[in-house]
């Protein structure tokens, strides 16, 4: 019995939400084709480049709270991160998980939902 197969010849670009031709998107190691096409993972490993010199920042949620957080890695802090962003903020291990996705919905301007958070 043979195995019916798709062949895929054009994906949409998570970044940019552009549809693209397979081939403008990396092939990875494992063999599947990464999320972002070349061009806006170019744009993103510049745009971290940009932003890699330490900035403190003090951000106001929608509910009014100040936070404090940083763009370099906090020891025993919190990394919060979005694939819908380019953008990693650290904050202090005080910060509790909803305080820190609150942060990061402004700082990062994505969804609450589309936010993770991990211990550093």
């Amino acid at each position: 019995m043979k195995k019916n197969t798709i062949e895929v010849t054009s994906k949409v670009c998570k970044s940019c939400d552009t549809e693209k031709p397979i081939e403008d998107f990396r092939l990875h190691k494992s063999g599947y084709r990464l999320g972002k096409c070349y061009v806006c993972e170019k744009l993103s490993w510049k745009i971290k480049r940009r932003h890699s010199e330490p900035v403190t920042l003090s951000i106001t949620t929608k509910s009014g709270n100040v936070f404090v957080g940083s763009t370099v890695p906090i020891n025993g802090g919190k990394k919060i991160t979005s694939s819908y962003s380019d953008k990693v903020l650290y904050v202090s291990p005080s910060i509790t998980r909803d305080q820190s996705r609150s942060m990061f919905e402004v700082y990062g301007n994505v969804k609450r939902n589309q936010i993770s958070v991990k211990l550093v």
